[in-house]
This record gives C-alpha cells, sequence and structure tokens, in this order.
C-alpha cells in the first residue's frame, strides 16, 4: 500500500485582506450604536469629541427630544457608572446644572419637567 498525501503543496491559499479600521470616536460609535431612528435632541460637536442631547420635557417644542433610555445607552457606552446614572436621575430643576467626570469624559446636565432633560457629554 502506498501513502497518499492530500492537501499538500500546489496552490498558495490567499491572505485575508486585513479589516478597515474604525476611525470614528467613541461618543460617534455610542451615538450610531445607541440612538435609533430620528436624531432630533440628539448634535454631535467638536469632530465627534463632544455630544448634545435632550430628552422631550412636558412643554418641549413638538415634544421631541431622545429617549431616556438611548441618552442612558451613550453614558454608559462612554464608561458612565452606575452611581453618575443614579445622580443624573435624581438631578430636579431647583439643582441648576450639575457636572460629573470618569476616566476621559466630562458631563454636565440639568432637568426641568417642562424641557426636559439636557446633556453636554465632553471627551477630554
Amino acid at each position: 500500500m502506498g501513502l497518499a498525501l492530500t492537501g499538500c503543496g500546489g496552490a498558495a491559499q490567499a491572505e485575508p485582506s486585513p479589516t478597515p479600521t474604525d476611525t470614528r470616536t467613541t461618543l460617534q460609535k455610542a451615538t450610531s450604536e445607541c440612538i435609533k431612528g430620528a436624531t432630533v435632541g440628539m448634535e454631535l460637536m467638536d469632530a465627534g469629541k463632544s455630544v448634545e442631547m435632550r430628552t422631550a420635557g412636558e412643554k418641549s417644542p413638538y415634544l421631541t427630544g431622545l429617549k431616556q433610555a438611548e441618552v442612558d445607552c451613550v453614558l454608559k457606552a462612554s464608561g458612565a457608572s452606575s452611581a453618575v446614572l443614579a445622580k443624573m436621575g435624581k438631578t430636579r430643576a431647583l439643582d441648576g446644572t450639575r457636572t460629573d467626570s470618569w476616566s476621559n469624559f466630562e458631563v454636565s446636565y440639568s432637568y426641568h419637567p417642562n424641557s426636559g432633560f439636557a446633556v453636554i457629554l465632553e471627551e477630554k
């Protein structure tokens, strides 16, 4: 009996093509993954290094804005802790604009029942 060799030698196998590098900023990635549908209430600024997000309030024009879950998703994608989200969720109109920070992000936020929740998130 002879020895049969299969699959040896012959044609060279093609190298897999390199995967393109994603050059989007953290906030560009987060907003595209978290905010589905219309982006009314969201504006990317500073070449994608900051984002302004708004939810609808009781008396907002046309009652438009992001859903709170979308805002929370962007915050979590940037590394915001549960404690930061809890503090933000307990904001009252009387508190004015508040700030917090983590790793390389800083957030300023305010809430009023008539105009909704306003958040500016910046990558340092």
